[in-house]
C-alpha cells in the first residue's frame, strides 16, 4: 500500500509540474504575439501620418515631402516611402510633362516587361506611378513605375481603396525583382476629403492615390524578440496572403535557435513546425491580415523547466514504506534514514524555491521590457511636431504632448483630466460631429475646425483621430491636432498670385488680338478720310470712329500693362526727383481739401525703371486716395531704402529677396474691407459707381511692378486708411540721361519693302498704305514664305514683320536670319507687345526697331523713312 500511495503522489505531482511549465510557455506565447502585433501596427503609424500630410496639401513640393518624411521616420526608418498619385489615362501625358518640368528628367509612367526591363506602361484607365519618394536604404529608384501593373499590387490597391483601411501587403515581391529577404509594404489610401467616404462607390470616385511604406520583415520580427528571455525555441511566422493565395501555407519567416536570427524559409533547417516537443499557436489581426505565430519548444527545454519535486516525493514515499516495514527490528537505522529523508526533502524544497525565484525574476524582466517599450512610445509621441492627445470616453484629456503645449500655450498640468474645450464657440457643432464620427468607429483625417490659443488667438487646425474600443463600447480617442494657420495664409497668397498670373496671360492674349483688329479699323478710317468728299457729315462720322478707336487703343495699353507686356523704356533714375516733380502737380490736381506731404529718404538707391510709368502709378494712387477721402484728409508720399530678406519672401511668395528703393503712398481715408482687398488688382474690378472708373488703374500698377522686377504690398484698416508700398529693384550702375531725337514725318520713298503679316486684312491694309506712300511692296503670310522671297534674289531694302505669327518661325526668328544672311537689309518689327524674348535679346534690341500696335499711317511712314535713311534711333512709339 505504501508503494501505491507513493506512486499516486508522484503522478499527481508530475502532472502539476507539467501544467506549471505549460503555463509559463503559454504566457510567453501570449506576450510574444502581443508584441509582434504592436510592432507591426507601430510601423504603420508614421505611414498614416504621411498619408495625412499628403491629404492636407493640394500641391506637393518634393523637397518639403522628403523633409517631412525624414523627420517623421528619424527614429526607426523603413526601407523607403513612396507617394503614388492617381493619374487618369486622359491626363497621363500632362502628368508626365509636369513631372519633367519639376526636375524628373525623362519621367515616364512605366512597368516591367517579361525580361525584367522598365518599359512604357500599356494603356489602362488609370495609373498609380511612383512620383515622390524618400529612400532610407540602398533601394533602386523607380520614379514613374506603376505598381498597379503587377496583379499582386493591383489586388492590394483595390482592397485598401474599397475598404478605406491601412493595409499591409503580404511579404511578396514583384516577380522581376530579386531581393535578399522578404519585404512587406504598408499601403494608405488618400482621398479628396478629410473623412473617409462611407460607400465603396464614393471611395473609388474620390481616391487621390496611395502612400506606400516598404519595410524589412526581418527587422520588425527581430526587434519584437529583442528583450525576450532566451529559451531554445523555433518560431514560424505566417500570414493569410490575400494578394497571392499560393503563399498562404508557406511561413513568412523562421526563427531558429542555432542561428539566433530570423531566416527566409528556404534558408532555415526547419521548413514547418516540428512534431515533437511542446507547441503554442497564436492568431492576431493587424492591418487587414490574419497573422499566425507558431512556437515549438524541444523536449529537452521542457525537461529543463520541470522541477525535481515529484521524483523526490516518490523516493521519499518508497523510503518511508521501507522504514515502516523495518521499524520493529531496526529502529535506530530507521531514525537515521528518516533524518536523511527530511534532509533530502528540505533540499528539494530549496530547489523548488529557487525555480520559483527564477520565474519571478523572468516576470520582472518581462515587466521591465514592457515599461521600456511604453517609454519609447511616449518619447516618439513627444517628439512629433504635431499635438498628440488622448481622451477618455467622456472627452476628458488624459495625455497632452509637448507639441500640444507649444502650439496651444497650455501646460499639461493645466489641462489634464479636464474636458476638451479648446474649440472656438462657433465650431462647437463641428467638433461634436467629429467626436461622434470617431465614436461610430470611423477613422477621422484632417477634419478642419478652429481652436483658441491661451493668449486668445484663433488657430486653424486639422484633426485626425481614431477610437479605442472594448467590444462595441468606445474606451478612448487618440487624436492629432496640426496647426495649419500659417500654411493656409501662404496657400492663400500662392493661389492669389496664380490667379493674377492667369488673368495676366488671358488679358495679354486678348490685347494682342484686339490690337490687330484696331489697326485694321484705324487704317481703313484713315483711307476713308483720304478718299472722302467734302461731305461734312461723313467727316464727323469718321472723326467719331477714330476717337473711339483711340480709346480702344488706350484700353489695350492698360491691359498690356496689367499683363506685363507693355513696351517699357527703363533707365537709371533718382526716385526722389520723380516724386518731387509729381508732388507739385498732385497738389494742384487733388485740390485744397487734401494735404499732400512729401517725406523723401536720404541717399535713396538708383532704380532702373520707366519714369513715365512711375508717374502714372503715382497719379493713379493719388486719385484713388482722393476718392477715399471725400471730406478731405492727408496724403503722404515717402521714399526709403529697404532690403527684403528670406523671411519676408516666405510670407510673400511673389517677392524676390534683395535691395529695393521703396515708394510709399499713404492716405487717411475709409480703408479697404478684407473682401475687397483680395480683388483690387483684378482688371475691371471697381467699387466706384458706373462711369467713375475703368477698374484698370491698380491693374496697370500691378503689371508694371511685375514687369520691372519689383513688388507691391498693400496694408489697410477700415476707417483708418490705406498704405501702398512699391518696391523698385536697386540699380548699381550710373544714372542715365535719356535724350529723344525728334521724329520727322516723311511721305514715303521708292525702295522695296517686304511686308510679313499672318492677318490677311492687316496685310492688305499695310500693303495699300505703303503703295500709296510710293514704296514697292512684296507681301508674305509667314516667315517661311518671306524667306522664299528673300532667297529668290529680288531686290528687298527693308523687311517689315509682325512679331507673333503662326508657324515654326516668328518675327524674331526671321529678324535674326535676315541679319545673319542679308545684313544689308533693314528690319522693322511690329507687335501689340514686344514679348519677353525680345526684352532678353540685347543685340537684337540695338539693331532692330519696334513699332507698337496700333499705329497710324504717319507713324509707319516716319519710322520706315528713318530706318531707310539711317537716322539715329528714337523712341518709336
Amino acid at each position: 500500500m505504501g508503494i501505491a500511495l507513493s506512486g499516486a503522489v508522484y503522478f499527481f505531482a508530475q502532472e502539476s509540474d507539467n501544467r506549471r511549465v505549460e503555463q509559463i510557455l503559454e504566457f510567453r506565447a501570449d506576450w510574444r504575439a502581443s508584441n509582434f502585433e504592436e510592432k507591426i501596427k507601430r510601423a504603420a503609424a508614421p505611414v498614416n501620418a504621411t498619408g495625412s500630410y499628403v491629404s492636407a496639401h493640394a500641391f506637393l513640393v518634393p523637397e518639403d515631402f522628403q523633409h517631412f518624411v525624414r523627420k517623421l521616420f528619424e527614429a526607426a526608418p523603413p526601407r523607403a516611402i513612396y507617394w503614388a498619385p492617381r493619374v487618369a489615362d486622359a491626363g497621363r501625358r500632362n502628368f508626365e510633362a509636369s513631372a519633367r518640368l519639376l526636375g524628373e528628367a525623362g519621367f515616364e509612367i512605366s512597368q516591367w516587361d517579361a525580361s525584367g526591363s522598365l518599359v512604357s506602361a500599356t494603356q489602362r484607365p488609370e495609373y498609380f506611378p511612383l512620383w515622390l519618394s524618400e529612400r532610407f536604404e540602398n533601394v533602386p529608384r523607380l520614379d514613374g513605375f506603376d505598381p498597379a501593373s503587377d496583379p499582386v499590387f493591383a489586388a492590394a490597391f483595390a482592397r485598401a481603396r474599397d475598404q478605406g483601411i491601412t493595409l499591409a501587403m503580404s511579404a511578396t515581391v514583384l516577380s522581376v525583382l530579386t531581393l535578399t529577404e522578404p519585404i512587406y509594404r504598408i499601403i494608405v489610401p488618400v482621398y479628396d476629403s478629410a473623412i473617409i467616404p462611407v460607400t465603396v462607390e464614393r471611395r473609388r470616385e474620390t481616391l487621390r492615390g496611395f502612400v506606400i511604406g516598404s519595410f524589412a520583415v526581418r527587422k520588425i520580427l527581430e526587434s519584437a524578440i529583442e528583450y525576450t528571455p532566451r529559451i531554445v525555441e523555433t518560431i514560424h511566422f505566417y500570414t493569410d496572403a490575400h494578394e497571392d493565395p499560393s503563399l498562404t501555407d508557406q511561413p513568412l519567416m523562421v526563427y531558429e535557435p542555432s542561428s539566433g536570427v530570423f531566416l527566409k524559409p528556404k534558408d532555415a533547417l526547419a521548413q514547418g513546425p516540428a512534431g515533437d516537443g511542446y507547441e503554442t499557436v497564436r492568431h492576431f489581426k493587424a492591418l487587414g491580415h490574419d497573422w499566425t505565430l507558431i512556437s515549438t519548444f524541444p523536449e529537452h527545454v521542457l525537461s529543463e523547466q520541470r522541477s525535481s519535486l515529484p521524483l523526490a516525493l516518490l523516493l521519499s514515499g518508497l523510503l518511508s514504506t521501507a522504514l515502516v516495514a523495518a521499524y520493529v527490528g531496526r529502529q535506530t537505522v530507521v531514525r537515521n534514514r528518516i533524518e536523511g529523508i527530511v534532509a533530502a526533502r528540505t533540499a528539494d524544497l530549496s530547489a523548488a524555491n529557487r525555480d520559483l525565484g527564477r520565474e519571478v525574476e523572468e516576470r520582472k524582466r518581462v515587466e521591465i521590457a514592457l515599461k521600456q517599450q511604453a517609454e519609447t512610445l511616449t518619447a516618439a509621441l513627444e517628439a512629433l511636431p504635431v499635438a498628440v492627445i488622448y481622451l477618455d470616453h467622456k472627452r476628458r484629456i488624459l495625455f497632452w504632448s509637448r507639441a500640444a503645449e507649444k502650439i496651444f500655450g497650455y501646460p499639461a498640468e493645466a489641462i489634464l483630466k479636464r474636458p476638451f474645450a479648446l474649440q472656438a464657440p462657433d465650431d462647437q457643432a463641428a467638433v461634436d460631429e467629429a467626436f461622434d464620427t470617431v465614436a461610430a468607429g470611423q477613422i477621422l483625417r484632417d477634419y478642419p475646425f478652429r481652436c483658441r490659443h491661451k493668449d486668445g488667438r484663433l488657430l486653424d487646425v486639422r484633426f485626425s483621430a481614431a477610437g479605442i474600443f472594448e467590444g462595441k463600447q468606445i474606451r478612448g480617442i487618440v487624436g492629432i491636432l496640426e496647426d495649419v494657420t500659417d500654411r493656409q495664409v501662404m496657400e492663400g497668397q500662392l493661389l492669389q498670385a496664380q490667379k493674377m498670373e492667369a488673368l495676366g496671360q488671358l488679358t495679354g492674349g486678348l490685347a494682342h488680338d484686339f490690337n490687330n483688329l484696331l489697326l485694321v479699323i484705324m487704317g481703313n478710317l484713315q483711307l476713308l478720310e483720304e478718299l472722302r468728299s467734302d461731305d461734312q457729315e461723313i467727316g464727323e462720322f469718321i472723326s467719331e470712329a477714330q476717337k473711339a478707336a483711340d480709346r480702344g487703343a488706350e484700353l489695350v495699353r492698360s491691359l498690356l500693362a496689367f499683363a506685363r507686356r507693355q513696351p517699357l523704356r527703363p533707365r537709371a533714375v533718382d526716385i526722389n526727383e520723380v516724386v518731387a516733380t509729381m508732388t507739385r502737380m498732385l497738389e494742384r490736381v487733388l485740390g485744397g481739401q487734401i494735404e499732400v506731404t512729401l517725406q523723401p529718404g536720404k541717399n535713396i538707391w538708383q532704380v532702373m525703371i520707366d519714369p513715365i510709368q512711375v508717374e502714372a502709378a503715382l497719379v493713379n494712387l493719388a486719385t484713388n486716395a482722393r476718392d477715399a477721402m471725400p471730406k478731405g484728409g492727408r496724403l503722404t508720399i515717402a521714399t526709403a531704402n529697404r532690403r527684403l530678406d528670406a523671411d519676408y519672401v516666405a510670407q510673400h511668395p511673389d517677392a524676390v529677396a534683395g535691395d529695393y528703393a521703396m515708394l510709399q503712398v499713404s492716405d487717411t481715408g475709409t480703408g479697404i474691407p478684407p473682401e475687397v482687398m483680395a480683388r483690387i488688382f483684378e482688371p475691371f474690378f471697381s467699387t466706384k459707381g458706373p462711369g467713375k472708373g475703368s477698374g484698370l488703374g491698380l491693374s496697370m500698377i500691378f503689371g508694371f511692378m511685375k514687369q520691372s522686377g519689383g513688388h507691391i504690398n498693400v496694408y489697410s484698416e477700415v476707417g483708418m486708411g490705406t498704405t501702398f508700398r512699391l518696391y523698385l529693384p536697386r540699380h548699381r550702375g550710373a544714372k542715365e540721361v535719356s535724350e529723344v531725337a525728334p521724329v520727322t514725318v516723311s511721305q514715303g520713298g521708292h525702295e522695296t519693302v517686304l511686308v510679313v503679316e499672318d492677318d490677311p486684312a492687316l496685310r492688305r491694309l499695310v500693303t495699300h498704305e505703303l503703295t500709296n506712300l510710293g514704296y514697292k511692296v512684296r507681301a508674305a503670310e509667314n516667315a517661311v514664305t518671306a524667306l522664299e522671297v528673300l532667297e529668290s534674289g529680288d531686290q528687298i531694302d527693308l523687311v517689315f514683320s509682325d512679331v507673333v505669327m503662326a508657324g515654326k518661325l516668328d518675327g524674331l526668328d526671321l529678324a535674326r536670319l535676315v541679319q545673319s544672311r542679308w545684313p544689308a537689309i533693314k528690319v522693322v518689327l511690329t507687335s501689340g507687345f514686344p514679348d519677353a524674348k525680345l526684352d532678353e535679346d540685347v543685340a537684337l534690341i540695338r539693331s532692330v526697331r519696334l513699332l507698337s500696335k496700333p499705329y497710324r499711317k504717319a507713324e509707319l511712314s516716319a519710322l520706315l523713312r528713318s530706318v531707310l535713311d539711317g537716322t539715329p534711333q528714337a523712341d518709336d512709339d
